[in-house]
């Protein structure tokens, strides 16, 4: 798939597996035994989701690495993994300084008219409020960004979320978006929506009937400058491991307390 289509050359020559779902304990443990068959004993875990803070609490949890434990799913808190491999934990993408490039980039496909076009950069969202808002305040540092690598600036470019797997939160979310894009349009402007997600454009159109938008359904990935940042965040955690330090510089890498080759878990 695209995932590892993208990541498999940065982990090429390296013993990795991969623990897909949202945190969750019985890929994260299949993925660990993996790796522990192959004689790993020292490991990144890389968090493939788009903030630094989603799902580490969970994830640290599962792996020995903390011992706050994390709110229930599905009304059960995670079993932990047992294991000898000494783990680096970390994650996150969308905080890094080549999203706006990419941002920039899915634009520009859409667009034909610049000035005279909004662009919503639609993203999964939160039905916390305050981490809602704590996103948001990421994704418009990338929106400021991502003007300046244009040749010609948008007319508009405003960072929105659909906030879809909370209903109550989703229908205000959904009568902001089409208000916003009626308002645009009542100005001239032609409306983009560039999706904000890993893949695809998830249940956008569904929701979002009734107005008028482009949007050509591509996410982040494919994306040459993804696998960028993605090898330069791994690169960080080996780094701690290395160093034997207990985090990295912004405090965001996790460790467990061994010094031996050095291994990738890839987790989304």
């Amino acid at each position: 798939d695209m995932v590892r289509t993208t990541l498999e050359p940065i982990l090429a020559g390296r013993a990795h597996a991969f623990a897909f779902g949202m945190a969750d304990p019985e890929s994260i443990a299949e993925a660990t035994a993996a790796l522990e068959a192959q004689g790993v004993r020292q490991a990144v875990v890389y968090r493939l989701f788009a903030y630094r803070w989603t799902f580490k609490r969970r994830t640290d949890f599962i792996l020995g690495l903390g011992a706050d434990v994390p709110p229930p799913m599905m009304g059960r808190v995670p079993a932990r993994v047992r294991s000898a491999i000494r783990f680096a934990s970390l994650g996150g993408y969308q905080d890094d300084p080549q999203i706006a490039r990419i941002l920039a980039d899915r634009a520009r496909e859409l667009s034909r008219d610049p000035a005279h076009e909004a662009v919503i950069i639609l993203s999964h969202g939160s039905g916390d409020a305050a981490t809602e808002a704590r996103q948001q305040a990421v994704v418009e540092k990338n929106i400021r960004d991502m003007q300046r690598h244009l040749p010609a600036p948008f007319a508009a470019v405003r960072a929105m979320s659909l906030r879809e797997d909370w209903p109550d939160a989703r229908a205000r979310a959904v009568k902001e978006i089409k208000a916003y894009i009626k308002d645009q349009q009542a100005t001239g402007r032609d409306v983009l929506i560039v999706s904000n997600r890993l893949l695809g454009e998830g249940p956008y159109r569904r929701y979002l009937g009734g107005v008028s938008y482009r949007m050509d359904g591509t996410g982040l990935l494919p994306h040459p400058l993804f696998a960028d940042i993605i090898g330069a965040r791994i690169a960080a955690g080996l780094s701690v491991l290395t160093k034997g330090q207990d985090s990295g510089p912004s405090g965001d890498v996790t460790l467990t307390g061994g010094t031996e080759p050095l291994h990738a878990l890839q987790q989304q």
